[in-house]
């Protein structure tokens, strides 16, 4: 059954937060690091790299409209859960920081070379198609979700998650900021042995996130 977003319980909300928008921010940090550490350490086959990076931008732009679509781009559907719903005063966002040229670059990308299959995949960003710059993509997200944090509900938002947002941007954004790759390192590399029976990250223990 689909279900209007704004009619969830505050439960129902804390417990969405921390199985898919976490989910969705430890899949970014895995994604970003193993595309930086391409830069440094591949090769990894084209079909790898491909992978990673349509899994970065769909991650990176799942956050995006999770942090702006509401404010930014035309609003949200009642069906999308976004950051509105989680303040602890109804339609008071100041805290957030703009949206940088970047994230909303990432989101078209997401958009046009992804999603959909349209021109501007064969010709508006071809030839740049290296150049995201996806720690800095991961930083900006991480900036957001810190410059919001202190204006949401702790009746919708468990303490597991500020914890999370504190976290990366106490321990990762600096790394970032300063270039330091193996502050940000994957928790796995394409060419380890994965197991065949492997479960889903956002419902096991072992996800990459700190805890």
């Amino acid at each position: 059954m689909i279900r209007d977003a704004k009619k969830f319980t505050d439960e129902e909300l804390k417990q969405y937060a921390d199985e898919h928008v976490l989910y969705e921010l430890s899949m970014l940090h895995e994604t970003a690091a193993l595309l930086a550490a391409y830069q440094f350490q591949g090769p990894y086959s084209e079909a790898v790299y491909n992978a990673l990076l349509e899994s970065f931008l769909v991650h990176a732009r799942n956050l995006v409209d999770f942090l702006y679509k509401e404010s930014e781009f035309g609003g949200a559907r009642t069906t999308d859960v976004v950051v509105e719903d989680y303040l602890l005063v109804p339609n008071q966002l100041q805290a957030l920081v703009p949206v940088t040229q970047l994230l909303r670059d990432t989101k078209i990308r997401a958009d046009k070379q992804v999603s959909h299959l349209t021109t501007n995949r064969a010709t508006e960003y071809i030839a740049e198609n290296k150049g995201l710059a996806y720690l800095q993509v991961y930083a900006d997200i991480l900036l957001a979700f810190k410059s919001v944090a202190n204006f949401l509900s702790s009746q919708k938002v468990s303490d597991r998650f500020f914890g999370i947002i504190d976290d990366h941007y106490v321990k990762v954004l600096p790394g970032i900021k300063i270039g330091a790759i193996l502050k940000l390192k994957p928790s796995f590399h394409p060419h380890d042995q994965l197991e065949t029976d492997c479960v889903h990250p956002e419902r096991s223990e072992g996800s990459s996130l700190p805890q």
